[in-house]
């Protein structure tokens, strides 16, 4: 979500408290990098929606898959459950 200009001078108007929040807010994350094929960007390119960045918009890929696997987990009996879990975009 795109930061407004109000929130732009709150966070330089409280710089150190921006810091202890981003400091916070990290340490609760695990970061990753990804090295992608250029044709891979251009998949992506071509699925998100514009003003979309392929950073975000990976992140939500993962998420979204993340939370269909582990709904899959706890709301079905493990008969039931698929090993193949798509992304879908």
């Amino acid at each position: 979500m795109p930061i407004t200009d109000s929130g732009k001078n709150w966070q330089k108007k409280n710089s150190e408290k921006t810091r202890e929040y981003s400091r916070a807010y990290r340490a609760k994350k695990t970061q990753v990098t990804l090295y992608l094929d250029s044709w891979v960007i251009e998949e992506i390119i071509a699925a998100k929606e514009e003003g979309t960045s392929n950073a975000s918009w990976v992140k939500q890929q993962i998420e979204d898959w993340a939370k269909q696997r582990r709904l899959s987990k706890t709301a079905l009996p493990p008969s039931s459950v698929s090993t193949n879990v798509e992304i879908q975009e």
